[in-house]
């Protein structure tokens, strides 16, 4: 189980297990599976999820009443390649964009690296630009969150009130 499950299960979200499941519920997260596959997700919650990699799937879909909220998760403790390659797939989520006023995307990332980013300045040229990008898409996507754990469980401490 992912942090970000054991901290929804923690808030009541059950683990939906079928579509059924799902939708027969008003808080419940699933993680994109067979049974959940992109195409069945995009088919099911009316969704594009246009990302560069057409098939790029996400971790975990997570329903709260009407919302529904399409995550991608990272734990990063330490910067470079690897991470900038991570936090450059976040920053395109973070750019989707839907028609549906009840679809949010969340960019979770946690870990040493995501201080880094929260930052509100310092650090290298390329973390700048990564800062830059991710204001720039928050402003122009209200619909979207970059979060770490702390707001993470703020959003849906909030949603569940």
């Amino acid at each position: 189980m992912q942090p970000s499950q054991s901290i929804l299960a923690q808030f009541g979200f059950a683990e939906a297990k079928s579509w059924e499941d799902f939708f027969g519920q008003d808080n419940c997260v699933a993680s994109f599976s067979k049974k959940f596959s992109l195409r069945k997700v995009r088919q099911n919650l009316k969704v594009k999820i246009k990302t560069k990699k057409q098939n790029k799937t996400l971790d975990l879909i997570i329903k709260s009443g009407d919302k529904i909220f399409l995550l991608e998760a990272k734990h990063l403790n330490t910067s470079g390649g690897s991470q900038d390659k991570q936090i450059s797939e976040l920053i395109e989520i973070l750019s989707l964009k839907e028609n549906n006023q009840n679809v949010f995307y969340i960019c979770f990332i946690d870990g040493n690296y995501a201080n880094d980013i929260l930052n509100e300045r310092g650090g290298s040229e390329k973390l700048e630009t990564q800062r830059a990008e991710i204001q720039k898409y928050l402003k122009n996507n209200p619909q979207n969150f970059w979060l770490n754990t702390a707001g993470f469980k703020a959003l849906f401490a909030d949603l569940i009130k």
